[in-house]
């Protein structure tokens, strides 16, 4: 029986997640530092951590509070193994996978092995680089551009030029660093499929979602379901589904796929948590998932099936970011859900919350979205507000065509 759950998240999702528990019957307790949050008045209890870098103060704090279960967030916390281990250690559960499930998951090239031996496409690539001369077959082979990628899929870097790609690589492996080249995806869209998964097994597909917009290198746009055919998206769901069930997934995740013009499309991994793009699931689809991730982590089966679920149409989601720290002086949002852990007097810096629009169709989803931004108020921040209309109001979005900005 869980009573109380800690709730490890500073970010725009922390209200969520405490409301969603909270619905699902149990107290939860709230992690603070020097500044305050608005999701702090959300929790039942809240406790002071001034750092979530010591993971045994996190767990130290957690039983001291008399919680039961720890729930990661939806960030790098929730894709510590060593987290995992610290609270189930501590006698309480975690509210995500199984420690060894977030290792081998963790690791990108770990995670091209699993999706292979479950027959799941992965993007053409190498074997781990030990030596310069390991690269003559793979350039010969895939051509130019060429991506590096580390462990965990990380510091990756497109070149052109056979000199730049061999200078990096050998000074990646002069310093140790496990590395392998990859083919690049021309015109790739980013599509992902959420899945939960229980402790029997069992794994339930939720549609596909498109990260859709990026703007200087950062997600600025979601959009669920994403505009694709329905073999695509029955197609992108079986390959989720075998990915997860390849390592008994339990708990939800997304699994991301990149899909080019042709439709071809290549996994390229499982983040075993929640995202701040699974609020467009839960607002379409009408499920808390922090509370499906208290079932599952219970040992409770799912209970459902995608079709047993309700269907609002369509959701996009807008991450709005201050340009540079401020004061948050004034919030007005009239239209839609906002996800913030900002509060009026506060200082903020970076995202300052997500925007959810929900509609029965995208075109209607599109035009709510467009009026929201216009009347929302965000006093004493500089935003890219301006760069989400300019984005809605492009006749390729609106036709479902997405493009990098």
């Amino acid at each position: 029986m869980i009573k109380r759950v800690l709730v490890a998240e500073r970010g725009p999702l922390a209200t969520t997640i405490h409301l969603a528990l909270q619905a699902a019957g149990v107290e939860t307790v709230a992690v603070h530092g020097d500044a305050d949050a608005d999701y702090i008045e959300k929790a039942t209890f809240a406790t002071y951590v001034p750092s979530l870098d010591r993971i045994e103060d996190l767990v130290s704090a957690a039983v001291d509070g008399g919680c039961d279960a720890l729930h990661p967030g939806c960030g790098a916390l929730a894709e510590s193994p060593e987290l995992a281990r610290g609270v189930a250690q501590a006698n309480m559960l975690f509210l995500g996978p199984l420690p060894e499930q977030i290792a081998a998951l963790a690791d990108r090239w770990t995670t091209r092995e699993i999706a292979i031996a479950a027959a799941v496409p992965v993007i053409p690539g190498s074997a781990p680089i030990l030596n310069l001369s390991d690269l003559e077959g793979p350039i010969a082979r895939l051509g130019f551009p060429l991506w590096v990628k580390d462990a965990w899929g990380l510091a990756a870097q497109k070149f052109d030029r056979q000199d730049h790609l061999v200078s990096e690589v050998g000074s990646r492996v002069q310093s140790g660093q496990k590395v392998w080249v990859e083919a690049h995806v021309r015109g790739a869209r980013h599509l992902v499929v959420t899945v939960v998964g229980d402790e029997s097994g069992e794994v339930v597909p939720l549609g596909v979602r498109e990260r859709a917009i990026r703007g200087g290198g950062k997600l600025t746009i979601d959009q669920y379901p994403a505009p694709c055919t329905d073999a695509l998206q029955e197609g992108l769901e079986d390959a989720a589904v075998a990915f997860a069930e390849a390592v008994r997934y339990r708990g939800v995740g997304s699994v991301s796929f990149l899909v080019d013009s042709s439709g071809a499309a290549w996994c390229i991994g499982l983040r075993p948590r929640i995202q701040i793009g699974t609020l467009l699931n839960d607002a379409v689809l009408g499920v808390r998932m922090p509370e499906v991730q208290l079932r599952v982590a219970r040992g409770e089966p799912i209970g459902w099936n995608r079709d047993d679920l309700a269907n609002a149409g369509a959701a996009l989601g807008l991450r709005i970011r201050a340009r540079q720290k401020g004061v948050l002086e004034r919030l007005e949002v009239p239209d839609g859900e906002f996800h913030t852990h900002a509060i009026v007097g506060g200082e903020v810096s970076g995202l300052v919350g997500v925007l959810v629009i929900t509609a029965p169709t995208r075109h209607a989803a599109v035009v709510r979205a467009s009026g929201a931004l216009r009347r929302i108020v965000l006093q004493g921040l500089e935003t890219d507000i301006e760069e989400h209309l300019a984005s809605l109001a492009q006749p390729s979005f609106w036709e479902g065509v997405v493009e990098e900005t």
